[in-house]
C-alpha cells in the first residue's frame, strides 16, 4: 500500500545518511536518532512516566511498577540494569493497566510473586529470571512472536491447547523448575525451542514431533 511505500522510502533516506543500518532482519540506528526519539517520548508527559508510550530508564520503570502508576499509554518497556538489582520488587498487579503493552524486556531485576496480568497485545516478551511459576490464565497473546524466559521459575507454560499462532521462538533455557512442555498443536509456526539446562523436565508433549 501507499503507506508501506512511504515507510520504505523514509527508511532508505536514513540508510543513505548513515543514520540507520540494516543487518539481515535487524535494524540498527545511530545514537542521534535514538536520542531524538527518546526526547519525543519524554515530551509526551514530562512529570508522569507512566503516561508515556515507551519506558527505558530503570528509575522511571521501577517507580511506575512499584507504585502501580502505569497507564494504557505504555506500549513498550525495556528494563535492563547494568548489574543485578539487589532489591526485590513485587510483581502483583503492576501491569494491570498496561493493556496496550506490545514489548516487555526485563533483565537483572528481581521480582517476587506470580504475574497476575499481562497484556494480550504483547508481540515480544523477554523476562530473564522471572520468579513467577506460570502465566495468568487469561493471558492469550495471539500476536506474540518471541518468548524468552531464561532462568525463570516457570513450571508449565500453559495447559491444554493455546492458539499462539504467531509464536516462532521459545527460549526457556536454565528454567530448572519446568516439568513438561505444553501442547504445541495450535502453534504451527514455531521454529526454535530452547530447553537447555531445564533439569526438572520429564515430559515432552508428542505434538512437538509434528511441527
Amino acid at each position: 500500500g501507499c503507506d508501506d511505500d512511504g515507510v520504505e522510502m523514509d527508511v532508505q533516506v536514513l540508510i543513505d545518511r548513515s543514520l540507520v543500518t540494516l543487518f539481515g532482519t535487524k535494524l540498527w540506528m545511530h545514537d542521534l536518532i535514538q536520542e531524538m526519539g527518546q526526547e519525543v517520548v519524554c515530551q509526551e508527559c514530562c512529570e508522569e512516566p507512566g503516561k508515556r508510550s515507551r519506558l527505558w530508564l530503570p528509575k522511571d520503570i521501577i517507580r511506575v511498577l512499584d507504585q502501580s502508576k502505569a497507564t494504557s499509554a505504555v506500549q513498550s518497556i525495556f528494563l535492563q540494569c547494568p548489574t543485578e538489582d539487589d532489591v526485590v520488587h513485587s510483581i502483583g498487579n503492576a501491569y494491570s493497566n498496561m493493556d496496550r503493552l506490545r514489548l516487555l524486556k526485563i533483565s537483572n531485576v528481581r521480582f517476587s510473586g506470580n504475574i497476575r496480568y499481562l497484556s494480550n497485545e504483547l508481540q515480544y516478551l523477554e523476562w530473564n529470571q522471572c520468579a513467577s511459576d506460570s502465566f495468568p490464565s487469561d493471558f492469550h497473546p495471539q500476536k506474540l512472536v518471541e518468548l524468552h524466559m531464561r532462568f525463570s521459575g516457570i513450571k508449565q507454560l500453559w495447559r491444554g491447547r493455546k492458539g499462539w499462532s504467531m509464536l516462532r521462538l521459545i527460549d526457556l533455557s536454565g528454567s530448572e523448575y519446568l516439568m513438561s512442555t505444553p501442547d504445541f498443536t495450535e502453534v504451527p509456526d514455531l521454529e526454535t525451542l530452547v530447553l537447555q539446562d531445564c533439569t526438572s523436565l520429564v515430559e515432552i508433549h508428542p505434538s512437538l514431533g509434528f511441527l
